[in-house]
């Protein structure tokens, strides 16, 4: 019963408890396009073609009653992906400024916890015969890499190369409030259970367990009260937001990769560490004796023996 019930995981939970007015914990993308741009109608169709193989996308979140337990991922009754599809026209020139302030404009509001917690926007006018696209998705629901795979999805070039849809299947009706409080007893003794076999873990190994549980109450408590430094990097939340981007060749950085034995998104990490240095120089916040670092980002590779590892 729990598993049919496609329970949001402990993590995804936290996301949507998280958001408030000022903070909201969707993430995005936008794509600059060049060409004569679809209409409205027939990119509307063509998202809601390509976005019928991730089953996700037509789910929405529903809570417990009461709050007590996790919240669950139910079909949305009448789902139409075209739904979640919009449109919007830059002003002459159609500058990129223009749109770094549309995608801060669409981005800054949260999105519906009632619907699927997504959307995406054709935005058409931009100059140089080009239009843009910008895509809007809950943390709950895409990571780095589905999101990818998503970008992908949309981006293909013939239906060849876009995963086939499954077949139009009835969505399961909403369970009900009577329902929801029956399966509670049922799921609540696997959580219990899951605690037990933590805590005989943790008696075979106290060494371990300790250092698990260190890092754990280190982590939550730089998302809740994060302990940072004073900096012009630090400081109360508002609810505008700004978008902004910068340019690279990618075949520059392929061959930088090549040369450092990583990949290009260990490269991005890299440019970013330095960013957030170079501006902590430009500041004087390094020289000072004052450093904010910026957000952790984790690292895979290979070790010597082939096996990966995480460096951060």
């Amino acid at each position: 019963m729990p598993r049919s019930r496609d329970r949001l995981s402990a993590l995804d939970s936290l996301f949507l408890r998280l958001e408030t007015g000022v903070q909201s914990l969707h993430v995005g993308a936008v794509l600059i396009l060049e060409g004569p741009a679809p209409s409205p109608e027939q990119f509307r169709h063509h998202v809601a073609e390509r976005v019928a193989s991730v089953p996700i996308l037509g789910r929405r979140v529903l809570q417990m009653p009461l709050g007590l337990g996790r919240p669950i991922w139910v079909d949305e009754e009448g789902f139409d992906a075209s739904d979640h599809v919009h449109h919007s026209r830059l002003d002459e020139p159609g500058s990129d400024d223009q749109l770094r302030a549309a995608a801060a404009r669409l981005m800054a509001p949260r999105l519906d916890p009632r619907r699927p917690l997504w959307e995406v926007w054709q935005v058409d006018g931009l100059a140089g015969g080009r239009w843009a696209v910008v895509a809007k998705a809950h943390h709950t629901m895409v990571d780095g890499r589905s999101g990818v795979g998503l970008v992908q999805a949309l981006l293909a070039d013939g239906a060849g190369r876009v995963p086939a849809a499954a077949p139009a299947a009835q969505p399961r009706p909403k369970p009900s409030t009577v329902q929801l409080a029956v399966d509670l007893p049922i799921w609540a003794p696997g959580l219990a259970l899951r605690t037990l076999r933590l805590a005989v873990r943790s008696l075979l190994a106290p060494g371990a367990a300790l250092q698990k549980l260190r890092a754990v109450r280190f982590g939550l408590a730089q998302v809740i009260c994060p302990d940072l430094p004073p900096s012009v990097l630090n400081g109360p939340l508002g609810a505008e937001r700004l978008w902004g981007w910068a340019t690279a060749d990618l075949a520059a950085v392929q061959r930088r990769a090549r040369a450092a034995g990583c990949t290009v998104n260990d490269v991005f990490l890299a440019a970013l560490a330095g960013a957030f240095f170079g501006d902590s120089c430009w500041t004087g916040e390094w020289t000072s004796g004052r450093w904010c670092s910026g957000p952790s980002c984790p690292l895979q590779a290979l070790t010597d023996a082939g096996r990966e590892r995480c460096a951060i």
